[in-house]
């Protein structure tokens, strides 16, 4: 088993921002996958934990953290090209965001 991060500990308040910076392989975009739950399915976190809102995102199902994601939690990528995965269609993962996260009651119009 080959270990990508170990270590890392943040702690970022509530309207606050975090950039992680670093050199190429440092691991910032495995840390902010782990945050996001979206790493590759032949990745896995073995050790921590990860708080949001005093709740621990590594306990959470799918559905559970699908619901955050864009919402509350998001991730801009340095490299266009790495902020979609090549094993969705760009509309299933656009779609997804809309679905999750459009207000009930909320009706569109068509054409829009």
């Amino acid at each position: 088993m080959l270990k990508a991060v170990e270590g890392a500990s943040f702690d970022i308040k509530q309207k606050e921002i975090c950039g992680i910076v670093g050199e190429s392989g440092s691991g910032k975009s495995v840390t902010a996958l782990s945050i996001l739950r979206s790493l590759s399915p032949n990745a896995k976190i073995v050790d921590g934990k990860i708080l949001f809102k005093g709740r621990n995102l590594l306990d959470m199902d799918d559905h559970q953290i699908r619901s955050l994601r864009g919402k509350e939690i998001s991730m801009v990528f340095q490299d266009a090209l790495a902020g979609f995965d090549p094993v969705f269609t760009i509309a299933d993962q656009i779609g997804e965001a809309v679905r999750i996260h459009r207000e009930k009651g909320t009706k569109r119009k068509r054409g829009r």
